[in-house]
């Protein structure tokens, strides 16, 4: 419980610092794509933290890149 509440104080202070940053530069689409990302992010951690089984999300790159893989493999023999 207290790693949670750590990530989630660290998770604002960092919020803190860095949003109004970025709209008090009127940069209104870049604070909300950070936002997005801090949220899942934050949410990840905590997840993770409190040993949630994550899906692994690399596996498309194995199925988008094993043929190219094979074929580069073929070529250079």
């Amino acid at each position: 419980m207290w790693v949670v509440i750590g990530i989630i104080a660290i998770a604002m202070a960092m919020a803190v610092i860095e949003i109004p940053n970025l709209a008090r530069e009127a940069r209104k689409r870049d604070a909300a794509c950070y936002i997005v990302l801090f949220i899942v992010g934050a949410g990840g951690l905590i997840a993770y933290s409190m040993d949630v089984k994550l899906p692994v999300t690399l596996g498309w790159m194995g199925v988008l890149y094993s043929p190219i893989g094979r074929w580069m493999g073929e070529l250079l023999k």
